[in-house]
């Protein structure tokens, strides 16, 4: 879990809070990009690879929300609406 929490706080942006029923929960900003337990057996390799796919859905979503109507966005394969607020 440490490991997973490291490298996910570490992109811009990200934080963690302990969640409801033993959970850690990350978040950029509104956008909740998931939750992990804190006791049990979890991959880290899938548990980071999930977490940043959200992150990038996340990002997309924040950069459609403060994106002035001239500026250009950033690429991104994802698609916006699946963003979850």
């Amino acid at each position: 879990m440490n490991a997973i929490e490291r490298e996910v706080t570490s992109w811009e942006g990200v934080t963690s809070r302990g969640g409801r029923f033993g959970t850690v929960e990350f978040r950029l900003g509104r956008h909740v990009l998931g939750l992990l337990p804190l006791a049990g057996l979890v991959d880290d390799s899938v548990a980071i690879a999930r977490l940043r796919e959200a992150y990038e859905r996340a990002m997309a979503a924040v950069d459609f929300e403060f994106r002035l109507p001239d500026e250009p966005t950033r690429s991104s394969s994802l698609a916006f609406g699946d963003v979850t607020p």
